[in-house]
């Protein structure tokens, strides 16, 4: 992904920050979102998305099976990541997306929090949907 140039600072929400619900999706909290292990999922991501429900719809049309969560990366312009199950991203990007990532380990639900990535909030997909 895209380093921060110093005029982009990320933007900073009060720690009780909680979103609107958004259908099929449960959120968890700020930070990536990781598995059980706390290891982070490979992703694919959408630059300039503005909205959690843009976001959630973007993941959504990811026409393969995998898809565990989003987050949106709270930055100027906004950042999309889905994350993807181990071994699901590949380097055909879906249509609209800008840039992908495979070769982290994790697998199965997001159940957990990277709190030190603070500009993100992590939504994952509600056990009924999986």
């Amino acid at each position: 992904m895209p380093s921060l140039t110093p005029s982009q600072s990320p933007s900073t929400q009060p720690s009780t920050y909680q979103p609107d619900d958004i259908e099929g999706f449960v959120y968890l909290g700020v930070g990536y979102c990781t598995d059980a292990q706390d290891s982070h999922f490979d992703y694919y991501v959408k630059n300039d998305v503005g909205t959690n429900s843009e976001c959630a719809a973007l993941c959504g049309e990811i026409s393969i099976k995998g898809l565990v969560g989003f987050s949106l990366e709270r930055v100027e312009g906004g950042r999309c990541v889905c994350w993807m199950n181990n071994n699901i991203v590949t380097s055909v990007l879906p249509l609209g997306f800008d840039n992908h990532w495979a070769g982290n380990s994790g697998a199965g639900s997001v159940v957990s929090l990277d709190t030190s990535k603070a500009t993100y909030i992590c939504f994952k997909v509600e056990v009924s949907n999986v």
